[in-house]
């Protein structure tokens, strides 16, 4: 849709380099990682691996969502069966929600979960054999495009607000 000029720019994963015709900024650096209620048994584990999931329900994003792979393919990874989902919802503010009032577990971005547990009783959970799985977002638009200045507006306050994360 960006390149058939149906969209002016996108804030979205980072591209490969094979992309000439566009141009990305890159805004930030994050990893998906587990959350759960603070009173998840989990959440007071002394000791928590991938095995541990496996028998755990879910709230997760759309199945074919970026974030359901990635889960998906960390427990495959230790031979572990996908995830049994107990809720899906494309809407994260409704899974976090959710998470902080079940025993459900939720995987979505660090920034969104630590930002989150600020207002919602929420907790990562540090699990010993997780792979890492990370990720790198950008503003996207064609090169040399025109940009409205209410795009370049909304561009600078993404940039502004990205930056006063980190």
């Amino acid at each position: 849709m960006l390149r058939a000029e149906e969209l002016d720019f996108l804030l979205t994963s980072a591209i490969g380099p094979d992309a000439e015709d566009l141009h990305q900024e890159h805004m930030i650096d994050d990893e998906f990682v587990v959350y759960c209620s603070r009173r998840q048994p989990l959440a007071w584990a002394k000791r928590v691996t991938c095995a541990n999931l496996a028998s755990e329900r879910w709230a997760n994003a759309e199945r074919n969502s970026i974030s359901a792979r990635r889960l998906r393919a960390v427990l495959e990874r230790r031979g572990l069966p996908p995830p049994n989902v107990a809720l899906t919802s494309v809407i994260p503010e409704f899974r976090l929600r959710v998470v902080a009032a079940t025993n459900l577990l939720g995987h979505n971005s660090r920034a969104v979960v630590e930002e989150a547990s600020k207002r919602l009783p929420l907790t990562l959970l540090r699990i010993e054999d997780w792979d890492s799985v990370k990720r790198s977002s950008a503003i996207i638009h064609r090169k040399g495009a025109y940009l409205s200045p209410a795009a370049r507006r909304l561009i600078d306050l993404v940039k502004s607000s990205v930056q006063a994360l980190q």
